[in-house]
């Protein structure tokens, strides 16, 4: 059996209890914990000086320890351990909770990198509860610390402690998927450098470099099965638009489309117009991009053609706002074709009910808007409405 294949259980420390938690996160092999990636990093390597210390981020500050930590019990069942620590710029008194054993693990003369965020009461400064790591002169501390995505059960430190021995399981078994030829070409790192690096980065560029190969696998993912669908779906036909102009949208738009807008607005042009007969082959396209980016002004587009019109167009998967940004656009004059389209039928929030379905197909609704309704949806509407 492969190491990736390996339930997570043959990692040490995980019992049934923590293979449940992974669980919760769909991880349950080796392979599935390297492809859990972080959400973020904590840049631990940019070091404070105390006296330049924030109350509102967390940061890193190299202090040695001054005191010796005593811990006290307060109300009975808190225990508090205190110390002090100093840089060159001052010092400040260390805290931490419930946490006894930090007594038997720092020491008076040892420096270590704490991470965490300043508080002050009453004029009086403080760290409670910050990470520490003792600064050694053979042993280096990594920049960047990786933060995952958790559920119930499972903390920071156990995700990374179980990548790490993950990555030193299966590191062997990370084969490359693309020719090295398409990898030279684009300037890509191998697939066992960037699971390493993604997880374990030694500094920005190395992250940097992991997530842009990791980045393009997903992109021709998606590429690829697109493709395949589209291979598949050769036979499948669709009304053919004869007449593609786009030209009185664009001139009651009060902006100018964008290069990028253009570009895909005349391919999805030509996608519709392919064929010579009254079917074509049916369009099977994404659009991505950022929020604000345009997106909604393409599928306008995309709607205002006057064959569109007389074929009950459907605009779903938009947010709330994004559908009242459409319908303002398109049912206040913006598109020319599709401006006398009666009844527009809106949903927004989760599924679509009984009741609002059947008040569709009561009434004579051509035009389909909203984050539930679907392509199905509105087909039911127009064979019953």
């Amino acid at each position: 059996m492969s190491a990736l294949d390996l339930p997570v259980t043959k990692l040490t420390g995980i019992g049934k209890v923590k293979a449940e938690a992974f669980g919760k996160l769909s991880i349950r092999t080796v392979g599935d914990l390297l492809l859990h990636f972080p959400s973020r990093y904590e840049n631990r390597g940019l070091i404070t000086p105390l006296r330049d210390g924030s109350l509102t981020m967390a940061q890193s500050y190299v202090l040695t320890v001054a005191t010796p930590p005593r811990s006290a019990r307060i109300g009975g069942r808190m225990t508090i351990t205190k110390f002090r620590a100093f840089d060159d710029s001052g010092t400040i008194e260390v805290t931490y909770f419930n946490q006894p054993y930090v007594a038997d693990r720092i020491h008076v003369g040892e420096t270590f990198r704490f991470y965490g965020r300043l508080t002050e009461k009453k004029g009086k400064y403080s760290l409670p509860s910050p990470t520490a790591e003792p600064v050694l002169p053979d042993r280096p501390l990594p920049a960047l610390y990786a933060v995952y995505p958790l559920a119930a059960g499972l903390n920071n430190n156990t995700m990374r402690a179980c990548v790490a021995q993950a990555l030193d399981l299966a590191h062997a078994e990370l084969g490359e998927i693309l020719p090295e030829d398409i990898r030279r070409a684009y300037s890509l790192a191998t697939y066992a450098y960037a699971i390493e690096n993604i997880h374990r980065p030694p500094d920005t560029a190395a992250l940097d470099r992991a997530a842009r190969r990791l980045a393009f696998d997903e992109m021709l993912e998606s590429a690829l099965a697109a493709r395949l669908m589209r291979a598949k779906q050769t036979r499948v036909t669709a009304q053919r638009m004869a007449d593609t102009d786009v030209s009185p949208l664009t001139a009651a738009l009060p902006f100018a489309l964008t290069g990028a807008q253009k570009r895909t607005v005349d391919e999805i042009c030509a996608d519709l117009a392919r064929g010579k007969s009254a079917d074509a082959p049916r369009m099977a396209r994404i659009i991505v991009g950022d929020v604000g980016s345009g997106k909604t002004a393409c599928a306008l587009a995309a709607t205002s053609f006057s064959q569109v019109s007389s074929l009950f167009p459907t605009v779903s998967g938009v947010s709330d706002r994004g559908a009242e940004g459409f319908f303002a656009a398109v049912f206040l004059g913006v598109s020319p074709s599709i401006r006398h389209s009666p009844n527009p039928c809106i949903f927004s929030g989760g599924h679509v009910s009984p009741e609002e379905r059947r008040s569709a197909e009561r009434s004579t609704v051509r035009f389909f808007i909203g984050q539930r309704f679907t392509v199905s949806d509105a087909w039911k509407t127009r064979a019953k409405g």
